[in-house]
């Protein structure tokens, strides 16, 4: 039978534009290839990001839905990628094996769409993720980082509404350069085109895209409390503490960081939605709350 070899090009696979502009056509081509049996060769990566991981895996998902059949060859895998491979629980979950994974790694995790709602199992996660991003914040930051994490999931689902899209998660806290690296990838609609169909529009998919990253705006109904992507709190956090935070999702780049708010548009569009957020592990300072907040 026939073989697609797909070879990544980029030999970092981190969260900057070039990653998402490689990851997006990895995507694309994986998806409209005519072969039913397809490799990835990841013999060429020297990193690889959680996000990237989640892209990656979700999109070879999306492919073996189509009844193609995907494997990964690590045959030549680079000894550093393989050992996050390992300790991210990716290894566990592809080839259905028992590891034990190290208390500071932030499992990769592909969700059921039941999980998503279930309270325990979304509490336990977010929990987890806060207590690894090694920061000094008091109760009442802790409380709006765990509503934004969670909400970031939870409306995943929420937007979504079929049981049958994936939902991957994955961290990563680097002690070398102190940040903790998360990230969370849905191949459901896309915020853009979710925010379209709700508002039956034809506006641009940057214009939709700010309406959707609006504090309050929401295609969710009968709701009495305002909500939103989940960003509310983000948008104020990730500048003070110098992370960013990355949405990519149908044709749009979106970025956020102490400098500000960037949109661009990609050549290749990401099925559903992407989103990547850096925490700076930040020992020197306590956050806490403004008065009013």
């Amino acid at each position: 039978m026939p073989k697609y070899v797909y070879k990544f090009s980029e030999t970092n696979l981190n969260n900057t534009k070039n990653t998402y502009i490689e990851l997006t056509e990895f995507q694309n081509k994986l998806l409209n290839c005519n072969k039913s049996n397809i490799v990835l060769d990841l013999s060429n990566i020297k990193f690889i990001s959680p996000n990237a991981l989640n892209i990656i895996v979700g999109t070879v998902e999306e492919c073996r839905k189509k009844k193609k059949i995907v494997k990964y060859d690590l045959s030549e895998v680079n000894p550093e990628v393989l050992s996050f491979l390992i300790s991210s629980n990716f290894i566990a979950n592809e080839y259905s094996i028992k590891i034990t994974i190290k208390d500071e790694d932030i499992c990769f995790k592909i969700w059921t769409y039941d999980e998503i709602f279930n309270d325990e199992i979304l509490d336990e996660y977010v929990s987890d993720v806060i207590e690894k991003t090694h920061m000094k914040m008091d109760y009442k930051v802790k409380d709006k980082l765990y509503t934004n994490l969670t909400e970031i999931i939870a409306n995943a689902g929420y937007h979504s509404g079929n049981k049958n899209d994936g939902f991957y998660s994955c961290g990563r806290y680097l002690p070398n350069q102190e940040v903790m690296h998360f990230g969370f990838y849905d191949t459901g609609v896309g915020i853009v085109e979710n925010v379209r169909q709700f508002l039956n529009t034809q506006e641009s998919d940057e214009a939709l895209m700010k309406w959707a990253l609006q504090l309050g705006n929401t295609t969710i109904v009968n709701v009495d409390y305002e909500r939103g992507l989940g960003l509310s709190f983000l948008k104020e956090f990730v500048p003070l503490n110098k992370g960013y935070l990355r949405i990519i999702t149908n044709g749009i780049y979106y970025q956020l960081d102490e400098d500000g708010e960037q949109f661009e548009m990609l050549k290749y569009p990401i099925q559903g939605t992407s989103i990547n957020l850096q925490i700076n592990a930040d020992v020197k300072h306590k956050y806490t709350m403004k008065r009013g907040k």
